[in-house]
Order: C-alpha cells, then structure tokens, then sequence
C-alpha cells in the first residue's frame, strides 16, 4: 500500500490549510476478492481484521516526492500459499473519515511505453551520470544494478537541461512549489543483479540524474516508463502539413501524460 493523494500528509508543508485539504485520513485498504472455480461455482473473500500486515522494503512514498525502497527488508516468499506469518501484526480496522466511496470509472493506469536512453553522459559539474530519453513524458525510471549491498543508488528527473548543458536544471521539478524535491530511492541487497522500478510515484521528465553506480549506464540497465490511464484512443488526424502532424501528435502526448486516474494540470510535480 502507498499513500497516494489519500494519505497527503508530507507534502505542502508550509500550507497547513492546502494540506489538511489533501489528506483523508490514514491509507487503508477494502477489498472482495471474487474467485469462479472451474465448476462456476463461486466464492467470496472480504478483508477483515482476521488479515495481517507487515512492514516491508518501501520505506517512503509520496506522489510529489518520491519512492525509497530498501530491497534488504523484502520479505521472501509473502505472497505464496506456504508463507509463515506468524510473525506479522493484526491488522487495525478503521472507519474512513469520508462518508462515501465509490469505484473509479477511469480505466487502470498501466505502464504505457518503454524508452531507452538517447544519450548518457557524465556531468562536468556533479560528476554523476545524466540520461537523455529524448522526449518529456510522464512516468518513473526502470534501473537495473549489480552493487554492494547497502549502496544507495539516487536518481533526481527534471524536464531541461541548463543553457550550457552539463547539468540538470530542476525547474519546476526542484521542490519550490510544494517544499519536496523528487528523488527515488535503491538500497541494495548486495546478491548479484537487481531490477527496480517506484510503485507510488510518477514525475515529468525527460532528463534523469543518476548516482552511486559504479559503472556508467547503458541502453541495457536504465529506461524511463511512460505511466498513465489506459486510455484508448477513438480518433486520429494526418494532413499533408509537417507541421500541423507534429502539433496533433505533442497535443496527443500532452493529454496522455496529463491522466492519471483523473484530468491533470501539471504532472511534473
């Protein structure tokens, strides 16, 4: 479970009015899982405060800022049919302070493209590596590192370059309009290759800094990854002007990567 924009309570900092109005309470979880058996028979499983809970290796997350995800905390096996919880805690049943739910009627957010780097090159300014996917979308990074264990792997995305381009310019990705700085966060678990992506998080990008390898990336261990609603789309334009096709084709890309769940304003932040 992750926070989302239900569990607001981290970001917006120095606006205690914006943030109580973005803060429903503490994340919680209500499902029915509905299973058909072979014979159509069917049966129903509801969660309860007979299910349990445990802590795991996504130590931090918020949409704005970003996901932390320590992978020597993960729990072999939690999700098999054979795992010993005994060890896991009682669930705790709460009431919502909202009064309603309902269903969401948009279709799910998916992973929609896959980018792999245009161009990588080491930061004259920082030293750490700088990726070039080549387009600005809406999405997170895909790493994939063989490190030590314990070595924590930084990436910062912004949208430009600065004028001289040797370094990242932050913008409005820096953490000036809600006091949170995007980063994403890999500690590793030290035992040969290990691939991550965030769960709870998505930023607007087309540049993605990254730190603590200890060789340069490549087409092969880093990609960035175009979330957004599964949208399908019903219409289509082509015309004999260069120009007006290049126009449809950024307007698509805008609204695609303004849908996340619902209708958006700025997805960089």
């Amino acid at each position: 479970m992750g926070n989302g924009f239900y569990g607001q309570t981290i970001c917006w900092e120095n606006d205690s009015e914006s943030e109580k109005d973005m803060s429903y309470g503490v994340p919680a979880v209500r499902l029915l899982i509905k299973i058909i058996y072979t014979d159509n028979s069917i049966k129903k499983i509801y969660s309860d405060k007979s299910w349990k809970a445990s802590t795991g290796p996504i130590v931090f997350d918020n949409v704005y800022g970003g996901d932390t995800y320590d992978a020597r905390y993960e729990i072999q096996g939690w999700c098999t049919t054979c795992f010993n919880d005994n060890g896991w805690d009682k669930v705790k049943v709460i009431t919502p302070e909202i009064t309603k739910l309902s269903s969401q009627e948009m279709p799910p957010i998916k992973k929609l493209l896959k980018l792999k780097p245009k161009r990588i090159f080491k930061s004259p300014v920082t030293g750490k590596w700088i990726v070039d996917f080549g387009r600005n979308i809406a999405g997170w990074v895909k790493i994939t590192v063989n490190e030590k264990e314990g070595q924590v792997i930084k990436i910062r995305t912004t949208e430009a370059l600065t004028k001289d381009g040797k370094d990242i310019f932050p913008g409005s990705t820096g953490g000036y309009d809600n006091g949170m700085k995007q980063l994403l966060e890999y500690i590793c678990r030290g035992d040969g290759s290990e691939m991550w992506e965030p769960n709870f998080s998505y930023h607007g990008f087309r540049y993605a800094e990254i730190s603590g390898l200890s060789i340069k990336p490549d087409i092969n261990t880093i990609s960035a990854i175009l979330v957004a609603a599964d949208v399908k789309q019903t219409g289509h334009f082509s015309c004999s002007d260069s120009l007006l096709n290049k126009m449809d084709t950024i307007s698509r890309w805008t609204v695609e990567d303004n849908l996340h769940g619902i209708p958006e304003d700025c997805p960089q932040r």
